[in-house]
């Protein structure tokens, strides 16, 4: 044992004067330990507890982004493109439908302008031949003796033609 013990004494970085102080300078000190053990321990439920919560959000929006996903939200976001939609022709086929009376009050006008009721009641009259009902465009067509029909604005008056007036 001679050889062993100036090896081991050689290769010691620490002498310790007897096998118990040996012991005592590799043994850690168990309040240390017991320190290191709880640091250990509060680190580790920190990194756990972070852990945790990060998976918590990641999973209430995988929660979010499948409920946006669903046939239920997609159909209620169709209906309200539908009623957005169903709004907006309302609004264009108002204006539309305002835009078109106002283009038919404009030609009711203008056709009221040009009625030939309206000329009749400027003063104005329809003359037609009694037989055949022509209107009479020129004084060749209303000879001497010929029935005529007389039309004003409130009514009808017949007449006979003397021919044309010279």
């Amino acid at each position: 044992m001679r050889l062993i013990s100036p090896l081991a004494d050689f290769a010691a970085d620490v002498r310790a004067p007897t096998p118990s102080a040996a012991a005592e300078l590799i043994t850690p000190d168990g309040d240390a330990l017991r320190q290191e053990v709880d640091a250990l321990a509060a680190r580790s439920a920190q990194i756990l507890t972070e852990r945790v919560l990060a998976e918590r959000g990641r999973l209430e929006a995988a929660r979010r982004a499948l409920r946006a996903l669903s046939p239920a939200a997609k159909l209620a976001r169709a209906r309200e493109q539908v009623r957005d939609l169903g709004a907006r022709l309302t609004r264009a086929m108002s204006g539309r439908i305002a835009l078109d009376r106002a283009a038919l009050a404009g030609a009711r006008g203008k056709l009221e302008a040009y009625s030939p009721l309206a000329t009749l009641a400027r003063g104005y009259a329809i003359v037609s031949t009694e037989l055949d009902k022509a209107v009479v465009r020129q004084v060749d067509q209303a000879g001497a003796g010929v029935a005529l029909r007389i039309r004003v604005s409130d009514g009808e008056v017949s007449a006979v033609s003397r021919g044309a007036a010279t």
